[in-house]
């Protein structure tokens, strides 16, 4: 058998360096024996980067490749497995494990963070009408599919290397100042962190959309 070797042995110096499992177990400790919730969230971003797949042959591709070596869930992964590990993983945990990721990659990799930059967009959906969706409601959308419901995102990036540093997904009829306004607690939080690795002030720009008097207080 030839078992895929390079990119996931690379990918995989980057996960030891960052410590990123160790970064998932902290933020959702592990509740049941077997894999990692951690390691879970590790060989879905693993198997997104080099071979996307669906989660049921998740087991059948790591086992052909260079992570049969390692504590890979191979014959054992099921997708309802990795789906109830996943159900732990909420917006918290999830803020966690981003904000210790960025902080991570920024220490590591000596990423200039002195000036970052923060956008939103929206993208629409195929979700049906009506929907459970608490984020798909209708709105105006920048491709003018209105007739559609849309997700709006918004991203911090470093404006020097365009790494994004934090994320946030919001309701599709909500307008942008709202959002930035919501967002801004999360900011100083995650900033905060950011500034003291940098030495000095960060500047963010933004659009102009977002300003409101109460933002800018």
């Amino acid at each position: 058998m030839v078992a895929e070797f390079g990119a996931l042995a690379a990918l995989w110096r980057l996960v030891e360096r960052l410590n990123l499992v160790g970064i998932g177990d902290r933020a959702v400790p592990k509740r049941h024996q077997g894999v990692s919730i951690g390691h879970f969230l590790v060989l879905a971003a693993l198997n997104r980067v080099v071979a996307p797949r669906a989660k049921p042959k998740w087991g059948a591709w790591s086992e052909k490749t260079w992570l049969r070596r390692g504590d890979s869930p191979g014959a054992a992964f099921s997708s309802a497995v990795f789906w109830r590990a996943m159900d732990a993983v909420d917006t918290d945990a999830l803020e966690m494990i981003e904000t210790a990721f960025a902080v991570a990659t920024v220490q590591h990799f000596g990423v200039h963070v002195q000036t970052v930059a923060y956008d939103a967009t929206n993208f629409f959906t195929y979700l049906p009408t009506p929907t459970s969706s608490t984020l798909a409601h209708c709105g105006h959308t920048k491709p003018k599919r209105n007739d559609l419901r849309p997700l709006n995102l918004a991203l911090l990036t470093t404006v020097e290397d365009h790494l994004p540093l934090l994320h946030t997904t919001y309701a599709g009829h909500v307008p942008d100042p709202t959002t930035f306004g919501d967002a801004l607690d999360r900011l100083h939080t995650h900033l905060s962190q950011m500034a003291a690795l940098a030495g000095d002030r960060i500047t963010v720009v933004f659009d102009k959309g977002n300003v409101s008097h109460a933002n800018m207080a």
